[in-house]
């Protein structure tokens, strides 16, 4: 990571601890930054006619970065926001569920979307036309759960896409 990406990631965390004051929010995850994130996310969706809902819990041993985390969360649905968006069939449901899985020495992020018609896994690249400054979401959160010793497992079936992030706690 390079001083701007530093730069930027602490404005945008700053943000994110500003308007954890001043959104009226969405959702009690248990975590400020959490909440902030998804509760951004939810506005968005409401926004664009897209179907949220949210059972995320937090426990309070879950030691992360809060950065990472809204790294994570912002990331994840912000790719499953672009991508539940492109729907444009009436008779489809444009959604996003988001929960969260617990165990004693794990939790699991589980983001599911909508998406238009069938997703190969091979195939998981931007669509935006400057791919060059685009389509590292997927890799971030990659590299973000590999810090906190995790992984991710992206499933994809018709006009759905799962993506879990497990971490320890």
């Amino acid at each position: 990571m390079d001083n701007n990406d530093i730069e930027s990631a602490e404005k945008y965390l700053k943000k994110i601890t500003k308007s954890v004051e001043s959104l009226n929010l969405k959702v009690n995850t248990g975590n400020p930054f959490a909440d902030a994130v998804i509760s951004e996310k939810y506005n968005i969706c409401i926004n664009k006619n897209i179907e949220f809902k949210c059972n995320v819990k937090i426990p309070p041993n879950f030691k992360i970065d809060p950065f990472d985390l809204c790294i994570l969360l912002a990331n994840a649905l912000d790719n499953a926001i672009e991508a539940s968006d492109k729907i444009a069939q009436k008779n489809m449901l444009k959604f996003i569920h988001i929960r969260t899985i617990l165990n004693k020495s794990f939790i699991i992020f589980e983001i599911k979307n909508s998406i238009l018609g069938y997703l190969s896994e091979n195939n998981l690249t931007t669509s935006k036309d400057d791919a060059s400054n685009h389509g590292l979401g997927l890799l971030i959160i990659k590299n973000t759960a590999n810090k906190y010793l995790g992984t991710t497992y992206i499933e994809t079936s018709e006009n759905l896409f799962t993506l879990n992030i497990m971490l320890q706690t």
